[in-house]
């Protein structure tokens, strides 16, 4: 999987990064995402049943 890595500038100079394909990667989809001193991971898993 491809690792993609997005910053967005916000208008008072804080950034926000977002990430994805570099953790959790035995779920289905996952992202990082940081802003300041605060890191969030999202991932999810699915099946069919």
């Amino acid at each position: 999987m491809n690792i993609i890595n997005k910053v967005i500038s916000l208008n008072d100079g804080r950034t926000i990064e977002i990430e994805t394909g570099k953790l959790a990667k035995q779920a289905d989809g996952s992202v990082v995402v940081k802003m300041g001193g605060t890191m969030l991971l999202a991932a999810v898993t699915c099946a069919k049943e």
